[in-house]
């Protein structure tokens, strides 16, 4: 394969849900860049770096900015439609964003670990392709990085979700 690299952009919106009150929702939307890497027609790896924004409550925005490395096992073999499925690992920084009553803004910053499963779809020219993926997420809150934080703060200790990207990629 000639075209084993590739760099490309992609837009997508996430909804999450707290594993404790699954009615607590927060959607966010944004994009990213993503680098890849196929081994050979079968399995290839991609780090994607990403910016989440959305508002969690009326006054106060989550900006997260989640990295994650993935494996891809490609199903078929036709040059033109790739068929996929995925799993991933990684990690994210979110950030709270909020004004106290004096009208100061605050930020407070939270890290979280997240896994990935998923599949997609690409179809491809000679050298770019365009593609969608449908990603279920789950994701915790490391507690370790923020002492004292509560369970029911606007980063649930858990949670799930679903991710839905569209991608264009130019391979060399």
């Amino acid at each position: 394969m000639a075209t084993t690299w590739g760099i490309g952009l992609h837009v997508g919106t996430v909804e999450l849900a707290s594993s404790a009150n699954p009615d607590d929702k927060t959607d966010l939307g944004g994009g990213g860049v993503h680098f890849r890497y196929r081994f050979n027609h079968r399995f290839s790896v991609e780090i994607s770096v990403d910016r989440m924004t959305g508002e969690y409550a009326p006054g106060i925005d989550r900006d997260s900015r989640p990295v994650t490395l993935s494996g891809l096992i490609h199903l078929t073999r036709n040059p033109r439609w790739n068929f996929y499925i995925l799993g991933g690992i990684g990690g994210s920084r979110d950030l709270i964003k909020t004004k106290t009553a004096s009208g100061n803004d605050v930020e407070i910053e939270y890290r979280q670990t997240h896994i990935h499963l998923g599949g997609g779809i690409e179809h491809r020219w000679t050298r770019f392709g365009f593609g969608a993926e449908l990603r279920l997420i789950g994701a915790g809150r490391n507690n370790d990085y923020n002492a004292g934080s509560s369970a029911n703060g606007p980063i649930p200790e858990e949670s799930s979700g679903a991710m839905f990207t569209l991608a264009g990629t130019f391979y060399f």
